[in-house]
């Protein structure tokens, strides 16, 4: 350990640190790689190659995961089929300063990965235990890098992290120190309140019952300790269930409501109060695809000399074993990809349906937002805290319908396995989309301005419906839609929801009852406009931009070349013609004069 001393850069106050170097000495003989397949979500270790291809380079990238081996007695056991304890088990240590009350949900979080292991044929492979204490082991150390430990973060950070270090020749994770920030607990606080208080009692509140808060902080380990185990966001897990099943509690019992922990799934909000379900069917738990993902990532096969060799083996082992959708692996946008069934924090094979009952309960949560925000004694500070996030829950649910809106499938393989990797969202499911948007978005929810938001807060009623519907129409209105619109376009034929249909449908939601508006329609006309002449004339990027020059070159020149201009002038146009019909109010035909003027002036 050393002492470091340093001057703050803002404002020349002095900030002294202790500092902590622990060092490794890597293994003499590397383990045994396993080489990362696209359809199954590990973290990494990669180089470049430059004698495997010999006229080229190759990028070798090697999935991070701990060297569990049976131990040498057991090996013939373990090639038996029979379940061994590693020779090195997995073990995560609890920061000896966390509060002793989380204690043991921090424990059962990593324990819950033991019955996934035996799928890979090892036993008692994770688990964790309580630092010891001086008296017990005077050598040992939370800094000491041997030691792999859940870290408790006394920090306002409402967060937590599961990250590793590899040996870059292999892809072993050496160690990890999850971190675990005190703060965590009001970012599930809420999250749960927002998801789950109309069909639990006990989340009406802003202070849970421990075995509650125990059990929200069980989940967020179990979480982290799957990254640290290497696995990666499987934001496709949720995508495969029904609604009905949803809000089935049998089906619930055996299968969860998503196929993997590592989704983003946080709970189960399409669950409604008559359906009954106790809430330990509402939280995440492991299930199909993690103890799938660990077998594939952790189980040794010895009839192979090396990495090389397992690879046709293991491609023949994910083709089949992915014919069941519950075994996929999508990692959505953090995979670069633009397929509605691998968002953050969604639910079901149809977020049309899924949403639409997540929109009921958050109705149930602000008819009763004052009296569940209370606490004696104090001001408003629950109802201040909570109402933001019910806003951003519901901008959430529109942000996953809109993604079905040209829309592309996307499933990895490799040339072994039949069928598209990429597939257009059906015209179908797009409309049903659009139809959701034009009820819950662009005919404004006045449900979320109840009387008491501007007695009780200081919130602008209009700043807030502009916000959601700014944020709904830019997330339709862009280029990148209308580009995969005019792709699906060209690759089948006219049967496609088309750029134009679009425009027919965004028109009359937008500017529907021509003639009658009020201030919030006024409002959402005046987001659309605006939107769609900043595509015709793009805002000045800021100096000092950090986009690539090549990059926005690129982004320029595509849309110059294709139809996307032409398309928007259409349809201002189109605004235009109908507005200069004159109908409505006073407010209203200025309203329309303006847009007008706006427009023409382009």
């Amino acid at each position: 350990r050393s002492v470091k001393s340093y001057t703050h850069q803002d404002n020349d106050d002095p900030l002294t640190f202790e500092i902590n170097c622990s060092l490794v000495l890597l293994p003499k003989e590397p383990m045994q790689p396993r080489y990362f397949d696209e359809r199954v979500g590990f973290f990494t270790s990669n180089y470049t190659d430059f004698d495997m291809n010999p006229q080229g380079i190759k990028t070798i990238r090697m999935i991070a995961r701990w060297r569990l081996e049976p131990k040498p007695e057991d090996l013939e056991k373990y090639k038996s089929g029979e379940l061994v304890e590693p020779a090195k088990p997995i073990i995560f240590y609890i920061d000896p300063t966390t509060p002793k009350e989380w204690v043991p949900y921090l424990i059962q979080g990593v324990n819950d990965w033991q019955p996934v292991f035996e799928k890979a044929g090892f036993k008692n492979a994770i688990y964790a235990l309580e630092a010891p204490s001086p008296e017990e082991d005077p050598s040992w150390s939370l800094e000491d890098a041997r030691n792999s430990a859940i870290v408790y973060k006394p920090s306002t950070i409402a967060n937590a992290s599961g990250p590793h270090v590899s040996d870059p020749r292999s892809g072993e994770i050496i160690e990890s120190h999850i971190n675990w920030y005190h703060n965590v607990m009001s970012l599930v606080h809420n999250w749960y309140f927002v998801q789950c208080s109309p069909v639990d009692p006990q989340a009406r509140s802003m202070t849970f019952p421990s075995e509650l808060m125990g059990q929200l902080v069980r989940f967020v380990s179990s979480h982290e300790v799957g990254h640290t185990l290497g696995l990666r966001h499987n934001f496709g897990a949720t995508s495969y269930y029904t609604t009905e099943q949803l809000r089935n509690p049998e089906f619930l019992r055996t299968n969860g409501h998503t196929t993997s922990i590592m989704d983003y799934s946080r709970f189960n909000f399409v669950v409604q109060p008559e359906d009954n379900v106790p809430r330990d069917l509402l939280f995440p738990r492991l299930s199909h695809y993690d103890f799938w993902a660990i077998e594939w990532g952790y189980r040794r096969f010895y009839q192979f000399a090396d990495a090389d060799q397992e690879i046709p083996y293991l491609n023949q082992w994910v083709i089949e074993k992915t014919k069941n959708p519950y075994l996929k692996f999508n990692g959505g946008s953090e995979s670069g990809l633009n397929d509605p069934r691998a968002q953050s924090e969604d639910l079901g094979d149809n977020q049309m349906e899924t949403c639409e009952l997540g929109i009921r309960n958050l109705k149930v949560i602000m008819q009763n937002l004052p009296e569940w925000t209370k606490v004696p004694n104090e001001n408003y500070k629950g109802l201040s805290t909570l109402y933001p996030q019910i806003t951003s829950q519901f901008n959430r649910y529109i942000g996953h319908v809109s993604k079905w809106v040209a829309g592309v499938y996307t499933d990895a393989k490799t040339v072994e396995q039949d069928g598209p990797i990429y597939v257009n969202v059906s015209k179908n499911k797009q409309k049903e989309a659009m139809a959701f948007l034009e009820r819950h978005i662009f005919t404004a929810p006045l449900w979320l301005l109840p009387d008491y938001l501007s007695e009780l807060l200081p919130s602008s009623r209009l700043a807030i419906m502009e916000n959601l519907q700014s944020s709904a129409i830019k997330g339709l209105v862009n280029e990148n839609v209308l580009v995969r619109m005019l792709r699906a376009e060209e690759q089948l034929g006219p049967g496609t929801y088309k750029p134009e249909e679009f425009f027919m449908d965004m028109n009359r939601s937008v500017f529907g009852n021509y003639g009658q508006t009020d201030i919030y329609r006024r409002s959402l006309q005046n987001i659309y406009v605006n939107t769609l002449c900043k595509m015709i004339e793009p805002e000045e990027q800021p100096s000092g931009s950090a986009a690539p020059v090549a990059m926005m070159r690129r982004m320029s020149a595509s849309i110059e070349n294709n139809d996307v201009k032409a398309l928007v002038a259409a349809e201002l146009e189109s605004i235009a013609k109908k507005l200069k019909r004159g109908r409505g109010d006073d407010r209203t035909r200025a309203h329309y004069n303006y847009l007008i003027k706006t427009i023409e002036e382009l």
